[in-house]
């Protein structure tokens, strides 16, 4: 059996582990609250994409948040896209186009997780998509689009590696911006 494949987010037992990492990665992410990055040309960097963060910001309807970040040494990329239940009930859906050396030419989505739903620090979320893919040096961009006809919020979450929780402070402000 090819376990990277059986693990992927396209199967079910994947999409099981999948849950179970991002509830316990989720715990471990820096919240970042931002206003978004609707301009290609100045994207949200993102300074080190293996350090385990949540990226938190609102799209309205067909709109686009962009993020850039750099790789020096071949690494495992971990990205993963959350909606929280407030919006997904709303209507709100959005997925993610990771782009850069060695993926397409119009890059690549991250796979769809099934809308899973899971509750992480009392937050309910679906599970929208993630990927794994292996990066090798260079510059990549990530674009996170609306694809529905509702406003919303989202958490774009990378990197594995824990490095602390949330202030106190941050977690408020996370929770304003998803209005629970």
């Amino acid at each position: 059996m090819n376990l990277r494949r059986a693990l992927s987010p396209g199967t079910a037992f994947g999409l099981a582990i999948w849950a179970l990492a991002v509830r316990r990665l989720a715990f471990a992410h820096l919240a970042v609250v931002h206003e978004g990055s609707p301009s290609p040309a100045k994207p949200r960097d993102i300074d080190d994409v293996t350090l385990a963060q949540a990226f938190y910001a609102r799209l309205d309807k067909g709109a686009r948040d962009h993020y850039a970040f750099r790789v020096a040494d071949d690494v495992a990329g971990r990205f993963i896209l959350l909606v929280p239940a407030t919006a997904y009930d709303s209507g709100f859906r959005a997925d993610v186009v990771i782009a850069g050396p060695g993926l397409p030419a119009d890059g690549r989505p991250l796979s769809p997780a099934g809308d899973t739903p899971m509750t992480i620090a009392g937050i309910d979320y679906r599970l929208a998509a993630a990927l794994s893919p292996d990066l090798g040096p260079g510059d990549y961009r990530i674009e996170v689009r609306s694809t529905s006809d509702a406003d919303g919020v989202y958490s774009l979450c990378v990197g594995d590696r824990e490095a602390g929780v949330a202030d106190p402070v941050t977690r408020e402000r996370v929770r304003a911006l998803i209005g629970v």
